[in-house]
């Protein structure tokens, strides 16, 4: 195969992966997968234990999220004065940090079912994809995914809470905070102490 033709090959790619995004297709099938992924850790939740589940939650978490993305919008304008070194450990304190949260917040489970809505909404955004965590002993959870493009597939950059709280937006206002009364490295300190202490159980 020529050059011209490889190139004429990838940019026909380009343009298909990037009409199924707009249509929703590869967002919905990025947070299929998570939940599929999630309901999965939650069945093994016993048997797993806090580290199996930490394992098993931060492959899903690197494949479905765009920490770094995240990371910055979180922290703010504080990011642009930051060097690649403490950005790079700023990322990874909150990976920590997320995948000790979902450790912690699904440790068993109770015959639960995510249901991937249809259809997908775009916004200026991207693409929010929407889904409800269905439980037999209580009222559905609604848990709304932003996903944005990258990579030509869409990784997942917030999650509404009941759909409408932005779990993102919360960490900023949090983050900010203690950024600018403790710095950066009392951030990371207290992500890792939050992270030790879900995984301590408290």
């Amino acid at each position: 195969m020529g050059r011209w033709m490889r190139r004429a090959v990838a940019a026909a790619a380009m343009t298909i992966a990037g009409a199924a995004l707009a249509a929703g297709e590869m967002p919905r099938a990025v947070v299929e997968s998570f939940s599929q992924g999630l309901i999965g850790v939650m069945k093994e939740a016993k048997a797993l234990g806090f580290e199996g589940r930490s394992r098993r939650m931060a492959a899903l978490v690197d494949e479905t999220y765009d920490l770094p993305f995240m990371t910055r919008l979180a922290v703010g304008a504080s990011w642009a004065t930051m060097t690649q070194e403490q950005r790079d450990r700023l990322v990874a304190a909150f990976r920590r940090f997320t995948v000790a949260t979902y450790a912690s917040r699904f440790e068993g489970y109770s015959g639960e079912r995510i249901v991937v809505a249809p259809d997908t909404t775009a916004n200026r955004n991207g693409v929010v994809v929407e889904t409800r965590l269905i439980q037999d002993d209580g009222d559905p959870v609604t848990l709304n995914y932003q996903l944005h493009e990258t990579d030509a597939r869409g990784r997942v950059v917030d999650v509404f809470l009941t759909g409408t709280i932005s779990e993102l937006a919360t960490r900023r206002a949090e983050f900010a905070a203690v950024v600018r009364q403790r710095g950066l490295e009392g951030l990371i300190a207290l992500l890792d102490e939050r992270a030790v202490a879900m995984a301590a159980g408290r």
